[in-house]
């Protein structure tokens, strides 16, 4: 056949496009490679219920923040730390928890699914938390200034986190626990200490900002001078360096990296192994794409309560005419559940809690104190000292020296543990 000059355009299409077909299917072939290289990952616990679609956070959302979907995501796992604004991290987020971006659900309105659970069983740990995270970078790393994000917890049952954290120690947080009967918010600021290690905000029990079933939007606002913790807009409380425990420093200058995740903590958060148990969900609708420095904040900050001793609870409660105040170091958890008469307390690690009645009584009358445990306190008082009291209810009588009795109890085991019904009453005549 003669050679036809005025097919050689269309010759060189054919053959451009057979090329480009090969690339990719060469690239496809490897990506299916790698995925099934990679180990197997079990799918979180099914949704306990449909729910209603909510409506998006657009309007009413404040200047500088972004849907996750209108950032650069790295979804191919390449850790081109130049090219993405969030990247979905692999590593271990506990002892015995692991990020999986398999966990993350994309959805098309440009919000993206968190699911955590326990995944297959690792041989040398048990069961593995797994959680789907997600890691800022460029703009979202920051030394200081305010950053957020819009969040709705869709399945409470584990620490949903967003926190900003440094290499060097520096690190703060929103973390969702379940103290006092009901989930919340609870702030934290963690600083570097001379010579290495870490101090917390641990001088005095910080507010929380109740847990809300819609989207509400956490910001936290580092300054040289204390960190303002926002909930929907509204300062719900400041950490000062004052709160920090000694040796350590106010640091403003080493750059943190924002990231998301839901996770697996110790008996410190209040979770219990039933509610971990069951999986857990938050969806993340925006964040702020870069830290905003306002020199003049919109809302005043709260000033800090004046409290001695370690992490003393502002607010004294009462229960059958006992006085209440807690004392918690970091690590450890201490409030008054939401019956009104259980004490609720737990501890990890070196943390420590306890928490202390007074009760009014009349001098040289005899007196009974009275209550029950579930799981295991040391108690003072009374005349004595009742060290590892175990499940149970327990009785004591004693006479008074002075016009006030003070009971103390503290946990002294990793778990949580409540002491109910604490009395203390004048032993009637027979």
């Amino acid at each position: 056949m003669a050679h036809d000059p005025d097919l050689d355009p269309l010759l060189k299409a054919l053959r451009d496009a057979d090329a480009a077909l090969a690339q990719r299917l060469d690239g496809i072939a490897a990506r299916l490679e790698r995925l099934e290289a990679a180990p197997p990952v079990s799918a979180p616990p099914a949704p306990e219920a449909p729910k209603p679609a909510e409506p998006l956070p657009t309007e009413g959302s404040p200047a500088g923040f972004s849907k996750i979907g209108e950032l650069k995501i790295d979804r191919r796992l390449t850790f081109d730390w130049s090219a993405f604004d969030i990247y979905l991290p692999q590593w271990g987020v506990g002892p015995k928890s692991v990020g999986r971006p398999s966990l993350l659900d994309w959805q098309a309105d440009g919000s993206v699914i968190v699911n955590a659970g326990f995944g297959e069983r690792d041989p040398a740990t048990g069961r593995t938390w797994h959680t789907g995270a997600m890691q800022g970078q460029n703009g979202m790393r920051h030394a200081l200034g305010r950053v957020g994000a819009e969040i709705h917890v869709t399945r409470p049952h584990a620490v949903a986190a967003f926190f900003g954290h440094a290499d060097n120690a520096k690190e703060i947080d929103f973390e969702l626990t379940f103290l006092d009967g009901k989930p919340g918010w609870s702030p934290a600021v963690h600083m570097p200490k001379a010579g290495g290690g870490r101090v917390s905000s641990s001088r005095r029990i910080m507010r929380r900002a109740p847990l809300a079933d819609r989207v509400q939007r956490l910001e936290y606002d580092l300054r040289p001078d204390r960190c303002d913790f926002y909930c929907d807009g509204e300062i719900f409380e400041t950490i000062y360096p004052a709160d920090m425990a000694e040796g350590g420093t106010w640091d403003t200058t080493t750059v943190m990296t924002v990231f998301l995740s839901v996770e697996h903590h110790e008996a410190w958060a209040g979770w219990s192994a039933q509610d971990y148990a069951r999986g857990a969900q938050m969806r993340v609708h925006a964040v702020t794409p870069k830290a905003v420095w306002i020199e003049t904040p919109d809302k005043a900050p709260l000033p800090r309560p004046v409290a001695g001793g370690t992490a003393v609870d502002p607010a004294p409660r009462t229960i059958n005419g006992g006085a209440w105040l807690f004392t918690q170091k970091e690590g450890s958890t201490s409030g008054i559940a939401t019956d009104g008469r259980t004490v609720v307390m737990g501890k990890t690690g070196t943390g420590e809690s306890s928490a202390r009645a007074t009760f009014a009584v009349t001098p040289g009358v005899p007196h009974r104190a009275s209550f029950s445990v579930q799981g295991y306190l040391s108690v003072t008082g009374a005349g004595q000292g009742w060290a590892g009291l175990s499940s149970g209810s327990h009785v004591r009588d004693f006479v008074p020296s002075k016009d006030s009795e003070t009971i103390t109890i503290s946990a002294s085991r990793a778990t949580l543990s409540q002491m109910t019904d604490l009395r203390i009453e004048p032993v009637r005549a027979a």
